[in-house]
C-alpha cells in the first residue's frame, strides 16, 4: 500500500485550506483528527512531560520545535522504561545516581524517539491503520507540510468506522496469552515487564483472580503525583519504584465473556471510556480484547 502525500495550505484555524487548489475530495483524516494536540519541548523536564500526560490523559507527546515542527515523540512507556523498565535507566544510574528529583529534572530530549511513525493529513483511514499495524503503534501525529495538526488513535479511526464491525464473537478476535501483573509485586517488576513484554495495560491478579487493571499511564500519573514522596527517606528511584502495583491500580476491571458480539464489546468500550477490557467467565481470565483488535476485525474480513 502507498501513502501518498501533497502540498496544500492551512487556514487560520490549522486546518488545510483547499480553495486556492482544485480538489477532489476532503482527506479522509479530517473527521477523526484530534486538533488538540499537547506537546512539549526538547527542553522539558520529564516530571512535568509527565504531568501533562497526567493532566491530558494523552500518553504520547509530540516533541516539537519552532512551533509545530515534530521532531520526535515521548510515551507513557518511555518514562516506565526509564524509571528502570530498560536501558533508559542507565541514565539515571550513571547521571543522577538513582536521585528522583535529579532524575525528574532531565530534559525529554534523553529518552524521546526521533524517528516518528507518522500520518499525512491527505491519507486515508486504510493507510493509517496500515501503518498502526505495520509499526505496532496506537496513535500517531497527524503531519501538513512538516507542521503537526493532529493526532489520531486507534480508538478515532474505530470510531469512524464502528458500523463496518463485522458478526464475531469476543471469543474470535480476542487475545488468550495475556501478560498479567500480581497485586502485590512492585512498580519496579511491573515496569521491567511492560517494557520487555511490549504491553501497556495488563489484569491485575490476586489469588488467580482478576482484581484489576494497571498500565504504563497508571505508573506515569503516580510519578506526576505528589504521593510516591510524601514518605520519602533517601529520595532514590528505587524507593519510589518499590511502591505496589496495588497503590496504582484501577480497582475493577470491565468485563465481557468470550460469547459476548463484538458490536457488543466496542460499545461497552464506548460506555466506560477504556481501550481493553477484560474476557472472563466466572472471574477467571481467559483474555483481553483491545481497540486494536476490533480494528484490525474491522479490516481482515
Amino acid at each position: 500500500m502507498t501513502f501518498r502525500r501533497e502540498h496544500r495550505f492551512l487556514r487560520s484555524n490549522g486546518r488545510p485550506n483547499f480553495s486556492t487548489k482544485k480538489r477532489e475530495e476532503e482527506s479522509e483524516l479530517e473527521k477523526v483528527i484530534r486538533r488538540d494536540v499537547v506537546t512539549v519541548a526538547k527542553t522539558t523536564p520529564i516530571k512535568v512531560c509527565a504531568q501533562k500526560m497526567a493532566r491530558s490523559g494523552y500518553r504520547r507527546m509530540p516533541v516539537t520545535v519552532e512551533q509545530r515542527r515534530l521532531v520526535g515523540i515521548v510515551t507513557a512507556t518511555d518514562i516506565v522504561n526509564y524509571l528502570g523498565g530498560g536501558e533508559y535507566y542507565a541514565i539515571v544510574q550513571k547521571r543522577h545516581k538513582d536521585n528522583i528529583f535529579s532524575a525528574l529534572r532531565e530534559p525529554v530530549s534523553s529518552i524521546v524517539t526521533r524517528e516518528v511513525v507518522k500520518a499525512y493529513y491527505e491519507e486515508t483511514i486504510e493507510d493509517v491503520v496500515s501503518k498502526m499495524i505495520k509499526f505496532n503503534v496506537g496513535g500517531m501525529p497527524v503531519i501538513f507540510e512538516d507542521e503537526i495538526v493532529g493526532i489520531v488513535t486507534e480508538r478515532d479511526l474505530l470510531r469512524a468506522i464502528s458500523n463496518q464491525i463485522p458478526d464475531l464473537l469476543v471469543r474470535d478476535v480476542m487475545t488468550r496469552n495475556v501478560v498479567t501483573a500480581s497485586i502485590d509485586e512492585t512498580l519496579l517488576d511491573l515496569a521491567k515487564r511492560i517494557v520487555e513484554r511490549g504491553v501497556r495495560r495488563l489484569p491485575v491478579l490476586s489469588q488467580n483472580k482478576v482484581v484489576g487493571v494497571v498500565s504504563s499511564m497508571d505508573i506515569v500519573k503516580y510519578i506526576a503525583s505528589s504521593e510516591p514522596f510524601r514518605h520519602m527517606v533517601l529520595g532514590l528511584v528505587k524507593e519510589v519504584m518499590n511502591a505496589r502495583v496495588a497503590d496504582v491500580a484501577s480497582p475493577s476491571a470491565i468485563t465481557i465473556t468470550p460469547e459476548s458480539r463484538l458490536s457488543d464489546a466496542y460499545r461497552l468500550m464506548i460506555e466506560r471510556d477504556v481501550g481493553m477490557l477484560v474476557v472472563s467467565r466466572s472471574n477467571e481470565l481467559k483474555g483481553l480484547i483491545t481497540e486494536r483488535d476490533i480494528l484490525l476485525a474491522c479490516f481482515s474480513r
